[in-house]
């Protein structure tokens, strides 16, 4: 009986591995520089997110296209970039003395990033673009080969939607 109960929880963790489609959920979190962002302030503006550890190299791997990219979109007031980690504010800011991340970060992110988590194991990096009504249209676990291309393809696409 247990071997049909896990077998039952792997197949619906396996089948509910996208988020793709569905909307952000709502939320409520300080920024690094301590300002309050919610759902709400990325209405009507194309957003990237980036789940990510400071632990993790693979998400150490990809900042310099992670820069890159952000730099692409800079100016344009349509496109936000979002880094969530569950790590403290202090270990965040001791990492991005040493290592530039130009995406705007939000620490101690664990409540939504338990809620974006996909598989059964939480996964970093994880990329998630979303449109102007905050549907997720695109999703990635793990390192990302030419992350700047990659996202700045689906960024481009959303642009062009709304």
């Amino acid at each position: 009986m247990r071997y049909y109960a896990l077998l039952i929880t792997l197949l619906v963790g396996l089948a509910s591995c996208s988020n793709v489609g569905e909307d952000l959920p709502t939320f409520q979190l300080q920024t690094l520089d301590g300002k309050t962002i919610t759902e709400k302030d990325l209405q009507g503006k194309v957003t990237v997110i980036n789940v990510w550890a400071t632990w993790c190299g693979n998400c150490r791997n990809e900042l310099d296209a992670l820069n890159a990219l952000e730099a692409n979109y800079h100016n344009n007031p349509d496109v936000v970039f979002l880094a969530i980690a569950d790590e403290d504010p202090e270990k965040l800011t001791r990492f991005l003395a040493q290592r530039p991340f130009n995406y705007v970060h939000i620490p101690n992110g664990t409540g939504l990033t338990d809620i974006l988590q996909t598989r059964l194991v939480k996964t970093y990096p994880q990329h998630i673009v979303l449109d102007k009504n905050l549907h997720i249209t695109y999703e990635y676990s793990g390192e990302l080969n030419a992350a700047a291309a990659v996202l700045g393809a689906a960024i481009d696409h959303n642009l062009l939607l709304n």
